[in-house]
């Protein structure tokens, strides 16, 4: 099964329950979590794990704070966590970051 396209691309064209199902059906056939991010929300959850505040990612990686805030946000729901803490030790155990 290839990579879907980033999760904003293809659910916008999808009724929230419709995406949610593909979504959930995707996750369950993913070995390493980490495959369902893009390499963008790969960087934003590093630099969140790394302590950085959204406006410093934002300055960074050349974004708006909202931006990096809807990337937080999907990256969440990807990954079926709901803190930011769980997003830091999930990070570590993936070895994003130290």
């Amino acid at each position: 099964m290839g990579t879907p396209p980033p999760h904003s691309t293809w659910t916008r064209s999808l009724s929230p329950g419709v995406s949610d199902a593909v979504l959930n059906d995707y996750r369950r056939h993913v070995t390493d979590p980490i495959d369902l991010l893009s390499s963008r929300e790969r960087e934003v959850l590093q630099m969140i794990a790394e302590g950085k505040t959204n406006k410093e990612i934002a300055t960074v990686l050349n974004l708006s704070v909202y931006t990096v805030d809807a990337h937080r946000g999907r990256i969440m729901e990807k990954l079926n966590v709901h803190s930011v803490t769980d997003l830091v030790r999930f990070a570590v155990r993936s070895g994003l970051v130290d």
